[in-house]
């Protein structure tokens, strides 16, 4: 009975050392002994080899009572590059930085080493400019290179927590820090930032930097501009614009229209606001119901526009 507990206690080490082992990064043939002491004194021989998808290993087990000798095998041992991945979809569940920081002391406790994709998933739900900061501590540590898209993913959180100055160097570094371009999501994503601040001066000189770069500005950046102009009610800013994103060959959307719709009723430019609505009829959108209501209470009325709102597109709106 004695030898059978103490069998038991050296099966269950072996799976505990087993386990570790299985983390090893085992790219190359692997051929590792491992000795450790119990109250038995065994001696662990541990011969593992690396196949396409799994690990071979053979081991003996021999008690210093006996030269008994046990046996054990296992045929679907994890890869760590499987590890990290069943990692990382548990990541992709979290809400919140607390549930995948405890998930990266898992990871740790388990050894195994988190990837660029661990790192992005952790930096899509941290809320803080240390947490944001400290992620990317880890990765330099760990020799990632951050992508654009991570480092965007920064930006807009600086943004987000009106971190203006560390947002304005965040992209200035990341060419000179980093060494990767800032893109037109990047740029778009201070640009919109900006915009909301009605800092026209920075807005201009984002707008003229991308573009020395050979960034051509989107219609987000058209129409974040655009509405900075409406909210500064700058009539002239709004149309130059306007005038801009139509020359570049950027087709309007239903957002910039009822931008443009709210600046000139806000103005009571009625004239425009019948030739936007005629345009904004010719090209395919439709006139709904709080549309209406909102040009009514602001002008005063419709009774100009009766032409163009008995448009066949109207006959299945309510009146």
């Amino acid at each position: 009975e004695m030898r059978n507990r103490q069998h038991h206690l050296h099966e269950k080490m072996f799976f505990m050392r087993l386990r570790n082992v299985a983390n090893l990064n085992a790219t190359h043939k692997i051929s590792s002994q491992i000795y450790f002491r119990t109250n038995a004194k065994c001696i662990k021989e541990v011969e593992i080899s690396n196949s396409s998808k799994i690990f071979n290993l053979r081991t003996s087990i021999i008690p210093s009572f006996s030269s008994h000798r046990l046996h054990f095998s296992t045929d679907s041992i994890q890869k760590p590059a499987d590890l990290v991945e069943k990692y990382n979809q548990e990541m992709r569940k979290c809400k919140k930085a607390d549930e995948m920081v405890e998930i990266l002391n898992q990871m740790k406790q388990e050894g195994v080493i988190p990837n660029e994709l661990t790192y992005l998933n952790l930096l899509k739900v941290v809320t803080t400019e240390d947490a944001v900061l400290s992620t990317f501590g880890m990765m330099k540590k760990q020799g990632i290179k951050p992508t654009v898209s991570m480092l965007t993913i920064a930006l807009k959180k600086f943004c987000t927590l009106k971190r203006t100055k560390r947002a304005e160097d965040w992209l200035q570094s990341m060419e000179k820090v980093h060494g990767v371009k800032p893109d037109l999501v990047a740029y778009s994503t201070l640009i919109r930032y900006y915009a909301g601040l009605q800092s026209e001066e920075n807005v201009l000189r984002l707008v003229n930097e991308m573009e020395s770069k050979g960034l051509k500005p989107n219609n987000m950046i058209y129409t974040n501009i655009i509405r900075m102009y409406k909210v500064k009610r700058d009539e002239n800013g709004a149309e130059e614009w306007m005038n801009k994103m139509r020359a570049s060959g950027i087709k309007f959307d239903r957002v910039l229209y009822v931008t443009m719709f709210e600046l000139y009723v806000y103005l009571k430019r009625r004239q425009k606001v019948k030739d936007l609505l005629r345009e904004f009829l010719d090209a395919g959108f439709d006139i709904d119901f709080s549309m209406k209501v909102f040009l009514a209470e602001k002008l005063g009325g419709l009774q100009e526009f009766e032409d163009l709102l008995r448009s066949p597109k109207l006959l299945n709106q309510k009146d």
